[in-house]
């Protein structure tokens, strides 16, 4: 179980820590893809069945 845990070094980290850690990188990839246009399936998404 030892041998386990040493592998898991983000696991035991506090939860505060990753959940920043989480924001901080998903701000950083929001502010990098602002602005650019979107991939065909996610506009596929945003359309009603109508418009298809």
């Amino acid at each position: 179980m030892k041998e386990q845990r040493k592998n898991d070094g983000v696991v035991a980290a506090p939860v505060q820590r990753r959940n920043e850690a989480f924001r901080l990188l998903s701000d950083k990839l929001r502010k990098l893809s602002e602005g650019r246009p979107q991939t065909p399936s996610e506009v596929l998404l945003r359309q009603s069945r109508e418009e298809r």
